[in-house]
């Protein structure tokens, strides 16, 4: 479980052509908001709980979109952020986001609200059971859960076939999957299993 200091640095600037698919659960929504993944200006859809109201909300250089959703703890959500700039959560549409035309400088970082080394804040009890980045049509990022044989927990990337250990100052635990059956090309890897932030 989180303790407020796991993250993870995933290396990956986002830019007007990145598309991402995310599947996580959250044990509370923060009045300042669960993220996911973030940098200083791009939130990919968190849930969140401002003046009484529970939503999501999602960032991208500049614009920002509200989504009306009301998130709940230990739901599975399944949300595909900007192909189209469409955002997508659980099979159905709630909006468009067009990119704010900024810049980022800064890479995406996960669970936690980014904007560099030191910055990081608002990281919250969550399970995440897979991140795929896409930058310029093409897959960079291929996260998922995995416990190392050797004892070592965090997010295995497929694509660069590196494990990527918390950048906090605290580690990962490994967790139950809640019931929920990893992704099949996950399945047959040896130690997959879910993670608790």
């Amino acid at each position: 479980q989180s303790s407020g200091g796991q993250y993870i640095n995933t290396g990956v600037i986002p830019n007007a052509t990145t598309e991402i698919e995310m599947q996580y659960s959250v044990q509370s929504i923060l009045t300042n908001g669960c993220h996911m993944l973030s940098n200083s200006n791009f939130y990919f859809p968190f849930p969140r709980s401002y003046n009484g109201e529970y939503s999501f909300l999602a960032s991208r250089l500049g614009k920002s979109l509200k989504i009306t959703l009301v998130p709940t703890v230990n739901t599975i959500y399944t949300i595909k952020a900007f192909p189209s700039n469409k955002v997508i959560i659980n099979g159905t549409e709630y909006g468009t986001l067009e990119h704010g035309g900024g810049t980022s400088t800064d890479p995406l970082y996960m669970n936690t609200f980014g904007g560099g080394p030191g910055a990081a804040a608002y990281t919250a009890p969550a399970k995440l059971y897979y991140c795929k980045i896409w930058q310029n049509g093409a897959l960079v990022r291929d996260f998922i859960p995995y416990n190392s044989s050797s004892g070592e927990v965090g997010m295995l990337d497929l694509v660069e076939n590196k494990l990527y250990k918390s950048d906090g100052t605290a580690q990962f635990t490994a967790g139950n999957l809640m019931g929920y059956v990893l992704r099949s090309d996950a399945a047959a890897l040896p130690n997959a299993e879910g993670l608790d932030f």
